[in-house]
């Protein structure tokens, strides 16, 4: 990678290059900031080759490293046919979009074009995945989670169903990261976070850093270790001390319970793993449980539930209490 003419082939081609776009570390992040300062001319085909790989990579556990190096393989070759240096980038990338449709209808797609210049992310239940924005940030969505992101001169967007958890990058120009839910939006410049967007409330908590969230009647500023809370159906913002641990811990695979009522626990089961839940009777459902759990195997949660509470359960379909 030391020549200074490059094509979209080398980028796309390069181990090194794929993990500073999805999972940059320090030696990545040293590497290529030196790369881009030795060589500005470059820097146009760079963006291009780093939204292309943020549009195809997605790395599930079901897929092998060589299937997915195979895919890269039949990607750069279909670019082979027609492919220009940096001299036409604009025509290169009609090709390379035309190109990465294709290899999204192979099976390659965690994120798609949304129109628009809009990049839309998404988990099935029970999976959890870490992207890298356009913009440089992350964010891990917990499963059956969506996100849309666009960039504009002015700000940074994302659309958020479902929860997700960020680190976003400061940038030069302080343009602002915005957070959309079903109520309130959440503005940021630099910071780690987490949202709930879900079930007719939304949540926020904040690990570092600082946020505002508001809506058409209130604005809140917040501060390591808050939670603002917001329900659809009082339209109201409330504030309270909490442990961002908690509310993150599913990103680091755990799910983590401190006396929470078994309603609750009903209510993630269904959004995160899909089970149809109900209830015998209303008791049941104040039954508290504390407790650490791997987030990934599911069904060591329900043993524990089944030997607490009377709970039946056949296939995806579960059922608390007496009859």
């Amino acid at each position: 990678m030391d020549r200074k003419q490059i094509t979209i082939e080398d980028l796309l081609q390069n181990p090194h290059f794929r993990k500073w776009v999805l999972r940059p570390d320090a030696d990545t992040r040293r590497f290529w900031k030196q790369w881009q300062a030795q060589h500005p001319e470059q820097q146009k085909l760079l963006e291009e080759a780093r939204e292309i790989v943020l549009l195809v990579e997605k790395e599930h556990s079901s897929t092998h490293q060589a299937d997915t190096e195979n895919q890269w393989q039949r990607l750069v070759r279909s670019l082979r046919i027609n492919t220009q240096p940096v001299a036409e980038p604009k025509g290169l990338w009609l090709k390379v979009a035309a190109t990465v449709s294709v290899v999204i209808m192979l099976g390659l797609g965690a994120y798609w074009w949304a129109g628009q210049g809009s990049i839309r992310y998404a988990t099935g239940y029970g999976q959890i995945e870490t992207y890298s924005l356009p913009d440089g940030s992350t964010v891990v969505l917990n499963a059956n989670s969506s996100l849309t992101y666009q960039q504009s001169g002015l700000q940074r967007e994302v659309w958020l169903q479902g929860e997700g958890f960020f680190e976003v990058v400061h940038t030069e120009d302080d343009k602002k990261f915005v957070v959309h839910t079903r109520g309130p939006e959440v503005e940021v410049l630099g910071t780690a976070f987490y949202v709930n967007n879900r079930d007719q409330q939304v949540k926020v908590v904040l690990n570092s850093g600082r946020v505002a969230v508001h809506n058409e009647k209130q604005s809140m500023n917040m501060v390591p270790g808050e939670l603002v809370a917001y329900q659809e159906e009082t339209r109201q913002l409330k504030k309270q001390i909490t442990d961002p641990a908690i509310h993150s811990a599913w990103k680091d695979n755990l799910l983590i319970f401190d006396q929470t009522p078994l309603i609750k626990i009903a209510q993630l089961l269904k959004d995160h793993y899909g089970y149809s839940v109900t209830f015998k009777n209303q008791a049941v459902q104040k039954e508290a449980f504390t407790g650490t759990f791997p987030a990934d195997r599911i069904h060591v949660l329900l043993t524990t539930l089944q030997k607490s509470v009377p709970m039946t359960q056949e296939d995806r379909r579960i059922v608390f209490g007496q009859p």
